[in-house]
């Protein structure tokens, strides 16, 4: 009885110990990188688009070799996040990210840069996109 018992103590210890996640630290944006949104002031419409992003270091030097990844959500529940991302950039800095607007309406859009080094930098735009 007591070999019974104890042995269903160690299947929970194990069963609850395969249940944490494991803890991997959340990396910091880094202030001295420079993540910017290249747009003009014309109106964003539903349908494939094009976002051009500039990524400089804290001496204004363009970075090359990032991986920038956008997340756009609408501001309403239900909808589906877009996703999309750009790796490596021209010379100046710049990366282009095809981007799919699936619904005109209010959108958040997280630019996530990742640095070849690890360092990341992260931004935050609210737009709103017009139906054609």
């Amino acid at each position: 009885m007591k070999s019974l018992l104890r042995a269903l103590l160690v299947l929970c210890a194990l069963s609850l110990s395969s249940c944490r996640q494991s803890a991997q630290p959340t990396p910091t944006p880094d202030p001295d990188i420079q993540l910017e949104w290249l747009r003009d002031d014309a109106p964003l419409h539903v349908g494939m688009d094009a976002l051009v992003f500039l990524l400089k270091n804290g001496r204004a030097e363009p970075i090359r070799g990032a991986v920038i990844e956008v997340r756009g959500d609408m501001t309403h529940a239900g909808m589906v996040p877009v996703n999309s991302k750009a790796e490596g950039g021209t010379e100046d800095g710049r990366y282009v990210v095809p981007f799919q607007w699936t619904m005109g309406g209010d959108w958040i859009v997280t630019v996530r840069a990742t640095l070849p080094d690890g360092r990341i930098a992260q931004r935050r735009y609210e737009v709103q996109v017009r139906t054609p």
